[in-house]
């Protein structure tokens, strides 16, 4: 009895072995994919940025759809993890933690390049 089970449980071992591989190539591929088309943005110390205000994320300053859905220029302020900054934010934005994730900043560069038609 005892060698059958310690047999299934390699067996087991095995096969969780294989997923977490198959797991971590799918992701791999997804991320590709969906980085595919994003420029990869790197901030440094005391950079401007604008920042974009999400509902979800800001909910006293976008009321409605007329009201600005940008603000800055902010300086970054320190850099926390792969793809999030703090940033220095006015005091009447309400935000007790300015920690921000790259999709909610751009650079002034590419504000003022989209800004162009």
């Amino acid at each position: 009895m005892n060698f059958e089970a310690e047999a299934r449980a390699k067996e087991m071992k095995g096969l969780h072995e294989q997923v977490r591989v198959q797991i971590e190539k799918v992701n791999q591929q997804y991320k590709c994919k969906s980085n595919k088309n994003q420029p990869h943005l790197e901030f440094k110390l005391s950079d401007l940025v604008w920042l974009h205000l999400r509902k979800e994320r800001f909910p006293s300053r976008r009321k409605n759809k007329l009201i600005a859905r940008g603000n800055g220029p902010h300086k970054v302020v320190q850099k926390v993890g792969e793809n999030g900054y703090k940033i220095e934010l006015a005091r009447d934005m309400q935000i007790s933690e300015p920690l921000m994730a790259m999709i909610s900043l751009h650079t002034l560069k590419m504000m003022s390049d989209t800004m162009k038609i």
